[in-house]
């Protein structure tokens, strides 16, 4: 799978457990009782918590992603994406107590699709990936949503994502044989909307790619892979 970072160990104190969900679990049993997720009509779903709405969400797709049990309260990651291709979902928190008013935090956006989260001690940390060249965290701690960015250290990109440029933007243009149009939109937006989205990461040098692929177009003499990782994917 794309844009998958795994930048943390989760380290659960034996007071939690964590539970994932599927994408077709919409009534989760927690610490203040039932919460539900109710579509309404196609753009409208809302979030019920014992019979009372406790927040709207104007997208189709609205899940679950993960609840953390902690002693005193339930910590859920909802996802919620608007559908269609390339789309990007976002993500926010609701923290759940039996005796005390819940919390729900503002949204937080992942540019190149990464998701990963993990839990320390009653900390909660989502990788949200890259963005303008810095690594993005969501910190939930104390009731609070902070988001961090910060510098890393240049290493070779991600495979998987190198094997995306080559394969699915660089071939595929050249084999497409549609040399004036653009490289990236070859498979549509579905296949621009990632490059754009791997811009964000410093490891890539994607400057060169919209040329090389023109170029590799008109004379139908693409460049190996080998050659291609070293110039895009900083790979030696």
């Amino acid at each position: 799978m794309f844009y998958r970072f795994i930048m943390f160990l989760s380290l659960i104190m034996f007071l939690n457990t964590s539970t994932s969900y599927s994408n077709e679990s919409n009534v989760i049993s927690t610490i203040a009782g039932n919460l539900e997720i109710k579509r309404v009509d196609y753009i409208e779903n809302w979030i019920i918590l014992n019979d009372t709405i406790i927040k709207k969400i104007e997208d189709p797709h609205v899940y679950v992603e993960h609840k953390y049990d902690l002693k005193k309260s339930n910590i859920l990651i909802i996802s919620t994406d608007a559908g269609g291709s390339g789309t990007l979902p976002s993500y926010f928190i609701i923290e759940l107590f039996k005796n005390k008013n819940h919390i729900i935090t503002e949204y937080m956006y992942s540019v190149d699709r990464t998701f990963n989260h993990s839990i320390n001690s009653e900390r909660v940390t989502v990788d949200l990936g890259f963005e303008s060249g810095l690594k993005k965290y969501g910190i939930y701690e104390n009731e609070k949503l902070k988001i961090k960015k910060v510098k890393v250290k240049k290493t070779s990109a991600n495979e998987d994502d190198c094997n995306y440029l080559y394969n699915k933007i660089y071939i595929a243009f050249v084999e497409s044989g549609k040399c004036d149009q653009e490289p990236y939109e070859v498979g549509g937006m579905a296949t621009a909307r990632p490059v754009y989205a791997m811009e964000n990461d410093p490891r890539l040098n994607i400057k060169p790619l919209r040329k090389m692929s023109e170029n590799a177009c008109r004379s139908m003499n693409p460049i190996r892979y080998t050659k291609f990782r070293k110039i895009i994917c900083n790979t030696q």
